[in-house]
């Protein structure tokens, strides 16, 4: 008797075509199919989402009796998978959503040291315990990007430099 359903699962392969992706998908989800009703769940291929990322014509994948068609993209738990799009699209994005954030800072903080206010501690607080989580939400695959990663730099050097309204001459480094 199935007493529950799993949510959301990603079974992630790494191959070079179709076939082994199938052979993959095939056998990692049989595993995990066992696993899951041992303990009361099951899973539903009719609910899977699948994508290819890469070079290729990725097409369909077909799954014991179930036909996939690709999708040209899946969110996971707020990560955003695209086939077409590329990471700096991602930078973008998120970078952004942070706009919105930093100028809340800045507003909250603009009075900071005043009667009202708040202090600079609570700002860099704010900085990263909103702001940061933020704009780097869903971009640790970017790690080996030197560019992507300087992007996100100067966004998150010109937020601070907004929250404590500090001159344009200070180094980044000092930042």
């Amino acid at each position: 008797m199935v007493t529950s359903y799993v949510d959301d699962g990603v079974i992630l392969v790494l191959t070079n075509s179709i076939k082994q992706t199938k052979s993959e998908v095939t056998s990692c989800l049989k595993e995990c199919k066992d696993i899951a009703r041992k303990r009361g769940m099951n899973f539903s291929e009719r609910k899977m989402d699948w994508m290819g990322i890469g070079k290729g014509n990725w097409g369909q994948l077909e799954i014991e009796s179930t036909k996939l068609e690709m999708a040209n993209e899946i969110r996971i738990l707020g990560y955003r998978w695209n086939n077409k799009r590329k990471w700096r699209e991602d930078v973008e994005y998120w970078t952004e959503r942070g706009i919105g954030v930093k100028r809340s800072i800045a507003g909250i903080g603009r009075r900071y040291g005043s009667e009202g206010g708040i202090g600079a501690w609570e700002c860099m607080r704010l900085v990263n315990s909103v702001y940061m989580p933020t704009v780097c939400y869903g971009l640790e695959f970017i790690t080996e990007e030197t560019t992507l990663t300087d992007l996100l730099q100067i966004m998150i050097n010109d937020t601070i430099r907004s929250t404590f309204r500090a001159p344009i001459k200070y180094a980044n480094k000092i930042l």
